[in-house]
């Protein structure tokens, strides 16, 4: 959970840029060291932009069709005679509205999906993945808005139910996102997890099918961030998350600003600043640079640099090589660049690319800024046609009885008109501007800028283990580097060591003692085996930790601690296990989070039955005194799961059925300084609420329930 879910209690959006730091003291916030933390409580605005409804109309038009043009222009998934990728196409290629998904076409034939009705004298577009969603994640807005008056991850499950999501990995109907709402009834962000049965975490969905969320979010980045917190996990837990934060703020901050340059660099800001995110945006500016009147050099130079080793395309869960998402980012980062602004330039270097760098993710920013009147002819003669316009809703002929990618929704009409489809976003936008501070008045909206938000992440030593060496690791008992790492070419191996206990672990610096700080991380544990990822003081024994047991695929987690001192130790250990047994770990990130019981919950007791050893099987009941109106918190229940399967419970909220969460697995149980935890989403309306945790004929060891609220630290981009 990268950032808060809970849109309403921040206010909104900013456009500036030079620095990131923590918001400068004033004198009440210096006069009482009980002040709230300056980075704790919502912004405040510092004037408001202006937007008429005609003109926010005009450029989310312009945006959402320019989608829809590249789309049809781009070609994907080009590759040469001896099976590599081919990139940096033909010239003679580039048709605007006549790439790879439209009939006939002379070079590059996938399923066509753009045709001429000749009886209603229009041209159809047949719906597909690179736009399908964006359309669901309107209906899903709409539906939680209707139902519960906030954003909630209940309303994603139940809608993909309800609309019958056929997708790509999102939507496959065994073992993706819509499988584990349909068949596990999960909440998100467990439908995005490889852990819980999610064979496509890594795919692009959460990239290429959420970039529109930014449009109901206006001028306000930090909304759009908040709604990317929700809706990407639902069919993503790697890196295709955060790049789903990038682009979907800097659909947002395009109603602003038009410098391309600008734009990309403030949307990085989202990445940490040692991130291999934010090396990507960097390298893309250098080979911009290095070829200033060849795109193609660098485009050829970026597929060689831009990229490193991913553990999902080293087995049977890849499904293409061009799916890579540091490379397909890197070919669209250098698209808009040498582009500079240029609608049809910037089309024409995304169309002949190659890779999956689809100007569906990017192009829309250009519409955005320029609105109708940019969009070349064919983008109005083909896809706008003067508002009448619509996308068919049902498989094309290719693809029925599954013989192809089956992609539509089939709980919905069987068309999306465009021109309806603006309304719809109007009307949310609408919504989450008001929830945010704005106001309408008359024709009018007024945004309020607010300054950007980033999360406070920690600078570690070598989080992702490529420097090749662990100098800043020390260990004890036995570990090493290993090549078999999530991502890159590196990651840490500590092995057992029979009796007693085998460790590695890094020194954090710059902590905040009594703050509350969140590491996540990719994991790995052999058959029996039970690894703990721990922070503790130095040199102490006790630690606060979590367990990763029995993994033999990468799992993510996340361990919640509390600052002990300005410094700690953090890292991972095996207690008592066989010399060949061992586990992985990779890909550390540390934020400084506020994990807080909000304001109007009160007193909160359980009834749960327990056998002799502990274990709370059947029902579990949680009672909670007050209430929090207008959004979605957290029941944070901590626990054990020393069984060999993931237990299931089904949640009910004042007897009202909200859907089923998954506990890990966790090993040995029992042991001091454990934060084992599961999050669960509920929306607390009452002045006393029951919140129960069915888990049938399983157990699980239940260790006490709280309920919180989860929001980042956030430092200000000034």
């Amino acid at each position: 959970m990268k950032r808060s879910r809970l849109l309403f209690l921040f206010l909104f959006a900013c456009l500036l840029l030079v620095a990131c730091g923590e918001r400068p003291e004033t004198p009440a916030e210096t006069a009482s060291p009980a002040e709230t933390d300056p980075a704790e409580g919502p912004d405040v605005p510092t004037g408001f932009y202006e937007l008429s409804k005609q003109d926010y109309l005009d450029k989310t038009a312009a945006g959402y069709v320019s989608k829809l043009v590249s789309f049809t222009t781009d070609y994907k998934f080009v590759w040469n005679k001896d099976g590599t990728p081919r990139i940096a196409l033909p010239d003679e290629w580039y048709r605007v509205c006549a790439g790879s998904d439209t009939p006939n076409n002379p070079y590059h034939q996938k399923v066509a999906k753009l045709f001429y009705n000749e009886q209603e004298k229009l041209y159809e577009l047949w719906i597909a993945d690179a736009f399908g969603i964006d359309i669901l994640d309107q209906y899903i807005l709409r539906d939680m808005f209707e139902k519960y008056g906030t954003v909630t991850t209940k309303t994603i499950t139940e809608d993909w139910v309800k609309y019958d999501v056929y997708d790509m990995g999102g939507g496959q109907r065994s073992v993706g996102a819509y499988a584990l709402a349909k068949n596990k009834n999960y909440v998100s962000p467990f439908l995005g997890r490889a852990e819980y049965g999610n064979r496509y975490p890594w795919c692009e969905e959460p990239w290429i099918e959420n970039n529109t969320l930014g449009m109901v979010a206006a001028g306000m980045p930090n909304v759009a961030l908040d709604l990317s917190s929700v809706f990407t996990p639902v069919t993503g837990d790697s890196d295709n998350v955060p790049w789903g934060d990038f682009i979907i703020a800097m659909y947002s901050m395009a109603y602003f600003e038009s410098d391309i340059p600008t734009l990309i660099r403030r949307s990085a800001l989202v990445f940490p600043e040692d991130s291999w995110q934010r090396k990507i945006v960097e390298m893309s500016f250098d080979l911009y640079r290095k070829y200033p009147d060849d795109w193609r050099a660098a485009i050829i130079e970026a597929e060689k640099t831009c990229t490193r080793r991913g553990y999902y395309y080293h087995t049977d869960r890849a499904l293409h090589e061009q799916g890579r998402v540091d490379i397909n980012m890197a070919f669209s980062l250098l698209a808009l660049l040498y582009g500079n602004g240029d609608f049809l330039a910037t089309s024409r270097i995304f169309s002949l690319s190659g890779y999956d760098a689809r100007g569906v993710m990017f192009l829309p920013v250009l519409g955005i800024v320029g609105g109708l009147s940019s969009l070349p002819e064919e983008a109005h003669e083909k896809i706008w046609q003067d508002g009448k316009g619509y996308i068919v809703n049902k498989p094309v002929e290719e693809t029925k009885n599954n013989t192809g990618l089956w992609m539509c929704h089939l709980g919905n009409p069987e068309r999306y008109y465009l021109s309806g489809l603006m309304e719809m976003f109007r009307e949310n936008f609408e919504k989450l501007l008001l929830a945010a501070g704005g106001r309408i008045e008359g024709d009018t909206y007024y945004i309020p800028k607010t300054a950007l938000r980033v999360a406070d992440t920690l600078k570690l030593a070598d989080p992702d283990f490529e420097s090749g060496s662990l100098g800043a690791w020390t260990v004890k008992g036995d570990a090493k580097l290993t090549s078999y790492a999530y991502f890159g070419d590196g990651a840490l191996q500590v092995n057992g060591v029979g009796e007693g206990t085998s460790e590695a672990y890094t020194t954090l610096t710059g902590l905040t003692p009594g703050k509350t700080y969140r590491a996540s991380f990719y994991a790995i544990a052999t058959q029996e085996t039970t690894a703990l990822i721990f922070a503790r003081a130095d040199g102490a024994q006790a630690m606060q930790h979590v367990s990763v047991s029995g993994q033999s695929e990468f799992v993510r987690r996340e361990l919640v601690f509390t600052a002990k001192g300005e410094t700690m130790e953090f890292g991972m250990m095996l207690r008592d296990e066989p010399a060949y047994r061992y586990a992985i770990l990779d890909d550390i990130l540390v934020e400084r989070i506020f994990e807080e019981t909000p304001e109007g919950i009160g007193e909160i007791s359980f009834s749960v039955k327990t056998a002799e050893d502990g274990a709370a099987s059947g029902l579990i009941r949680v009672k909670i005194e007050g209430s929090r109106e207008g959004e979605e918190v957290f029941l944070k229940v901590n626990f054990a799961n020393p069984g060999s399967t993931i237990v299931d419970a089904a949640v009910s909220v004042n007897s009202n059925s909200f859907g089923a969460v998954p506990f890990y697995k966790t090993g040995d149980a029992g042991r001091e300084g454990s934060r084992d935890y599961v999050y669960i989403p509920v929306v607390l309306r009452r002045e006393s609420n029951t919140v129960d945790l069915d888990f049938g004929n399983a157990s699980i060891l239940f260790y006490g329930a709280e309920v919180v609220t989860v929001k980042d630290r956030l430092l200000v981009c000034e």
